[in-house]
């Protein structure tokens, strides 16, 4: 038998062996099955990543997620190989063992009654009804969703017109794409509760309701998460706009000002703690990382224990501002509280972030007795170990104690004189008339010449040259003192003339002191001199004019 016979009776037992038909017409058909898997799959992974890519306008994840779609892709077309050959394969066992798919399909055939017709007509009337069910859903959905959006927006409209909000726009914008995730959310909703209620009716639910069931409920907790971080953004600005227009005036002004500043922190830490308490939901969804799921929540406890210390803190400035008189309009405001309000808030402020801390600790289930028992150990350690640490703390505490001198006075330290513009627990902080900083430790502080306490004398020193009159000068000071003393408050008592302090060959030294409240002694020196080469000027003109007549 030759080549073309044996193809001949190959040919005729294929064509007249039913089962072989049969059987290749099966696989046939589950290629086909494969085949249509694979498209699907891949059409559902492009719209999720266009949806996606949509949403988010993070540069970086939509790179990331170009590549995982890349990726995704080769190996859903890996699997369609996989999944035909071994689709092939089982089809060639099956037939090899004398399998027969048109026997067996025949066998079920003889097996159908009229009842079971009867169900399967009903439940295709079922699924007819719940498709068109679901049509009209869907497209009620993308009518009734721009309906809203308008009217959101008008309402919104009003709500920043009434608060002046700065950035209208941009809330209008946020507003927007909350409504553009809702209608998503509400179709894919509609999509999964329409195929959940047609797996149970083929009766298929054990199968499909695990897997549609935890689709909808992530799809539930993170479309929720990103509609409350959209609508804290989008209600955010009317609310500091009303803030601005109803407590920036009046007795409130203070707290608002100061707690105005943690809007921008308070939006993020809200968005980490949805982000972190929708995590943790999805996370209980899936068994294996269900007890490290449960973290979550103390984190988002730490968030909110973060958030309110910081709250703690800016009220405690307030409180302190206020009962020390800081606020007052009229400024007067002690030097004593200009010292000790900033070594207070101080001391506040890192007490507040240690006990939060301490809490933060103990909320995610570290024990805190050890650090609390440490921190004498370590604070002793520090004492001993750090000697100038120790006496730069207990000079400060001497200084603010005995009132040394105070924020404000006219000081001189070591090399440095100026306006104490700090008195703090370890330095001192001294502005030159330079406007040089000197930041000097209170440990070395030696002594302290202060010209703020009780009174100074404002000394004036004139050089008289050789034969001039000494009398025509310090009647010229005289008169400038008593000028000075007219028209200067500042001047406590009539200008003392000392008369001659020294002389030589050359000329000849004299003095004036006048007695002026703390802080002015330069700036009656000052003035002295203007007044008295005003005076020396005028004398000195009318003598010329004298002996020009």
């Amino acid at each position: 038998m030759d080549v073309l016979q044996q193809l001949a009776w190959l040919m005729n037992y294929v064509l007249n062996d039913d089962r072989f038909a049969a059987n290749v017409t099966a696989i046939g058909v589950g290629l086909f099955v494969v085949l249509l898997v694979w498209l699907l799959l891949r059409s559902l992974l492009a719209t999720l990543w266009a949806t996606l890519s949509r949403l988010s306008r993070n540069p970086s994840f939509k790179q990331f997620g170009e590549q995982a779609v890349i990726g995704l892709r080769n190996g859903l077309w890996w699997l369609f190989v996989g999944a035909s050959i071994a689709t092939l394969v089982l089809g060639g066992i099956y037939h090899l063992f004398g399998g027969d798919v048109g026997r067996e399909v025949l066998a079920i055939y003889n097996q159908i009654t009229p009842r079971h017709v009867e169900h399967w007509l009903r439940t295709g009337v079922y699924l007819a009804a719940l498709g068109g069910t679901t049509w009209y859903v869907l497209r009620w959905i993308r009518r009734t969703c721009p309906l809203l959006e308008q009217w959101a927006h008008r309402r919104m409209g009003l709500a920043l017109k009434q608060s002046n909000a700065p950035e209208a726009a941009k809330s209008d914008s946020l507003l927007t794409h909350a409504f553009i995730i809702l209608e998503r959310y509400a179709n894919a909703t509609t999509v999964l509760i329409s195929l959940l209620t047609a797996g149970h009716l083929l009766k298929i639910g054990a199968v499909t309701t695990p897997f549609l069931g935890f689709a909808l409920r992530v799809t539930t907790v993170v479309v929720l998460a990103r509609l409350l971080i959209l609508l804290f953004r989008t209600f955010a600005k009317p609310m500091a706009g009303y803030g601005d227009k109803y407590f920036s005036t009046g007795r409130l002004n203070h707290y608002w000002d100061r707690l105005g500043r943690l809007l921008p922190l308070g939006e993020r830490c809200f968005e980490m703690a949805v982000y972190i308490s929708a995590a943790t939901l999805c996370g209980r969804e899936l068994k294996f990382i269900h007890a490290t799921a449960d973290s979550g929540e103390r984190l988002v406890l730490c968030i909110g224990i973060f958030f309110g210390t910081r709250v703690l803190i800016e009220l405690m400035q307030v409180l302190l501002n206020e009962v020390f008189g800081l606020y007052r309009e009229d400024h007067r405001v002690s030097q004593q509280a200009r010292t000790l309000v900033p070594l207070l808030q101080s001391v506040s402020q890192y007490s507040a972030y240690f006990g939060g801390g301490v809490w933060m600790l103990k909320v995610m289930g570290f024990p805190t007795e050890p650090i609390l028992a440490g921190a004498g150990i370590v604070g002793l350690a520090v004492g001993l170990g750090a000697q100038s640490l120790v006496t730069d703390v207990v000079s400060g505490l001497f200084i603010l104690f005995e009132n040394q001198f105070l924020v404000g006075d006219y000081v001189e330290i070591g090399g440095a004189q100026g306006v104490v513009e700090a008195v703090a627990v370890r330095h001192t902080q001294v502005r030159d008339d330079q406007g040089k900083l000197h930041i000097i430790p209170n440990g070395q502080i030696k002594c302290v010449v202060n010209y703020s306490k009780g009174f100074l004398f404002a000394t004036v020193e004139v050089k008289v040259p050789a034969g001039a009159d000494v009398d025509f000068y310090l009647k010229a000071m005289a008169e400038a003192g008593r000028q000075l003393r007219r028209t200067h408050t500042e001047v406590l008592a009539d200008t003392s003339i000392q008369g001659i302090i020294g002389a030589s060959l050359a000329e000849t030294t004299v003095r004036a002191i006048t007695k002026v409240k703390p802080g002015f002694h330069q700036q009656i020196e000052n003035e002295f001199r203007r007044l008295l080469k005003g005076i020396l000027d005028q004398q000195q003109g009318a003598m010329i004019e004298r002996r020009a007549a």
